[in-house]
C-alpha cells in the first residue's frame, strides 16, 4: 500500500491570486476606500487577513477590521475561491502520483 500524500491547496497546487485580489477590491470598495494597485496587494497573499486590513485601512479598530474581513469572505465565498489557477505541471504531477 502506498503512503498517502497531503498537499496544501492555496499557494501549493493553485494560485489564489485572482480570487484574493478581487475579494480585497470588493471589501475596500464596499467600505468606501480607494482601490489599490494589485502589485501593492500581492505581498498580502498568505499573511493573516486582519493584519492585512489593518495596514490597508490604516485603522486598528477591531470593528472596522472585522467588517473588512467579513466583506472579503463574502466575496470569496460567492465565487472568489473558484478564481484560482492550477500551477503549471501540477496536473501531471498528481497523475504521476496516483
Amino acid at each position: 500500500m502506498k503512503a498517502p500524500l497531503l498537499f496544501d491547496l492555496d499557494g501549493t497546487i493553485t494560485d489564489p491570486k485572482a480570487g484574493f485580489l478581487a475579494s480585497v477590491d470588493y471589501a475596500l470598495e464596499a467600505m468606501g476606500e480607494p482601490l489599490r494597485p494589485h502589485a501593492e496587494l500581492t505581498p498580502f497573499i498568505g499573511p493573516p487577513l486582519r493584519g492585512t486590513f489593518e495596514i490597508l485601512l490604516e485603522n486598528s479598530d477591531p470593528t472596522v477590521t472585522e467588517k473588512a474581513v467579513e466583506l472579503y469572505r463574502k466575496r470569496l465565498n460567492d465565487g472568489g475561491k473558484f478564481e484560482a489557477d492550477v500551477y503549471p505541471g501540477i496536473r501531471e504531477l498528481l497523475e504521476s502520483l496516483a
